[in-house]
């Protein structure tokens, strides 16, 4: 369900700028390329990610401690501030 409702997020999106626009690829690369083009992937990633966790957690039972342990490490990882 998370996975379909992107799309139309993105269109409400590039529509917001007029309906002529809403499908011109131009505005939809300025539309992933803002704010709301990242907001978007974290979503889409989250989405595919619960979808895997939860699948292997179907399959193997034993595996939800170790998806526990490495999405911990990588949390402690990406928390810190980094500097380009």
């Amino acid at each position: 369900m998370m996975l379909l409702a992107e799309p139309v997020a993105l269109l409400g999106q590039t529509s917001s700028l007029g309906l002529a626009t809403m499908l011109d690829p131009a505005v939809v690369s300025d539309a992933l390329d803002s704010g709301f083009g990242r907001a978007l992937a974290y979503r889409l990633g989250a989405a595919v990610l619960l979808w895997v966790l939860l699948g292997t957690a179907a399959q193997a039972p034993r595996a939800i401690t170790l998806e526990l342990v490495l999405g911990a490490s990588w949390r402690s990882s990406t928390a810190s501030p980094r500097t380009l």
